[in-house]
């Protein structure tokens, strides 16, 4: 049991790291909005994929850690609950409270940055296509098959597509 509550705090510890290098990923992203070029951008965001895929894969140990615990303990594991483990346990809980505490606080800060940079990304959009929307294009000529200089609506022949 020692030793899985050993394990539940080292995955929370990674998670919690993982958490706080994302969120430094989304503040990046926010900051450098109409300053860098799209493959910094992209750059950015292969580094938030990567934080989110070890998110994930320590989402999977601290699962089957819970269910180890659960087992221990008589108990559904889908009811087990981070509170309730912490409360269940005598030592290390201060280290528990602090990983579920720091967690919690680190999901709402990424939460709302995210939702802030979905905004920036849509309003800058939305300015690109209303310029993009005011821009005519030019009707450049365009030579035919008997060489003559022709509009390009007048060209084509919709037996010819």
């Amino acid at each position: 049991m020692s030793e899985l509550l050993n394990s539940l705090q080292s995955v929370l510890k990674q998670e919690v790291e993982l958490h706080q290098r994302l969120l430094e990923k989304l503040l990046l992203e926010k900051e450098s909005y109409g300053q860098v070029s799209g493959k910094e951008l992209l750059r950015i965001q292969a580094e938030k994929n990567q934080m989110v895929q070890g998110i994930v894969q320590a989402e999977r140990q601290r699962i089957w850690i819970v269910e180890q615990l659960a087992k221990c303990w008589g108990v559904a594991a889908v009811d087990l609950r981070l509170k309730q483990i912490i409360a269940r346990t005598e030592r290390d809980r201060s280290v528990l409270q602090n990983c579920y505490e720091e967690l919690n606080s680190l999901l709402d800060k990424i939460h709302h940055q995210a939702q802030q940079n979905a905004q920036l990304a849509a309003s800058r959009l939305k300015s690109v296509n209303l310029m993009l929307a005011s821009v005519k294009p030019e009707q450049e000529k365009i030579y035919s098959g008997s060489g003559k200089l022709q509009n390009p609506s007048s060209t084509f022949k919709r037996s010819s597509i």
